[in-house]
């Protein structure tokens, strides 16, 4: 039962993240034009791409998977966290939690805590308890 409430939290953590980082982000942009400056590299750009798929009108979660990865690629901690959370519950992507912690770790080493979070929640899953305790304490 514990493992079921801890599940659901970090579900809520999740669209929380989403819901935050949507409301500063412009509804109203050209999809073709942001496409344009996203394949010439803004990583801002790949992430806001990201977010429009993932709560926008047209929602395609592999869609918003491809964009985010590709921001997380050029270190965006925002992005790389989103792609720890997709590769942790297997959203738009293949369920790996190996592949979780990697993305979270990049993010945590920018001193993001949400990802902090991610990773000890991936290292609870694995049974490293101690690790997992550390990293939700330097979260917190």
């Amino acid at each position: 039962m514990l493992i079921n409430l801890k599940k659901q939290v970090f579900k809520i953590l999740f669209y929380l993240l989403v819901l935050s980082s949507f409301v500063n982000t412009a509804f109203s942009f050209n999809v073709s034009e942001k496409k344009l400056l996203a394949l010439k590299g803004s990583s801002n750009t790949q992430y806001q791409l990201g977010l429009y798929y993932q709560t926008g009108k047209n929602i395609d979660i592999i869609e918003a998977y491809y964009w985010m990865k590709m921001a997380a690629q050029k270190n965006h901690p925002i992005a790389s966290r989103y792609v720890g959370l997709a590769h942790l519950y297997g959203l738009g992507t293949s369920k790996s939690i190996d592949l979780a912690k990697k993305w979270f770790l990049s993010s945590s080493k920018k001193g993001d805590a949400l990802s902090m979070v991610g990773l000890a929640k991936c290292l609870e899953i694995e049974g490293n308890l101690i690790e997992s305790a550390a990293w939700f304490k330097l979260a917190y």
